[in-house]
């Protein structure tokens, strides 16, 4: 009766240790499927973040070569702005200076000859024409205001 007691213990004893070896090979197939998908996962994440920060960096450099160009461009167009008005103010003198010749040209001051071919002549750069005019204001202011 001993034996067989002892049979049955032996019995259990194995019975359970082949639950217990059934289960934990079980569990372990089970946590090994979670750590692969775990790891598989973490890879993914690490290569998108990776993609992203590409990303990222691609679009700085796109933000800043677009801001250059948006530099350069405004530097652009305030020089073509300050090239137009010194043109625009130039054309004005130059058309004020053509009226006040042509003023002095009817009348001239006593003493004063006005050559029409030089005249015509130094229109072509205001530079001249601004002295010349500065010549014959100052010879007419002598001539009549003395």
């Amino acid at each position: 009766n001993n034996n067989n007691n002892n049979n049955n213990n032996n019995d259990t004893f194995l019975f359970y240790l082949q639950k217990s070896v059934y289960f934990y090979s079980f569990f372990y197939s089970y946590f090994q499927d979670a750590e692969i998908r775990y790891e598989a996962q973490i890879c993914k994440l690490v290569l998108e973040k990776q993609e992203l920060e590409w990303q990222k960096e691609s679009l700085q450099r796109q933000v800043d070569r677009m801001t250059n160009e948006h530099s350069e461009s405004l530097a652009t167009v305030k020089k073509q702005g300050k090239h137009q008005l010194s043109a625009e103010l130039k054309d004005k003198e130059i058309t004020s200076l053509k009226e006040e010749l042509k003023l002095l040209q009817v009348n001239p001051p006593c003493g004063v000859s006005v050559s029409c071919f030089y005249v015509l002549s130094l229109l072509n750069s205001s530079s001249y024409i601004f002295h010349y005019m500065v010549n014959i204001r100052q010879q007419w202011e002598k001539t009549f205001h003395g």
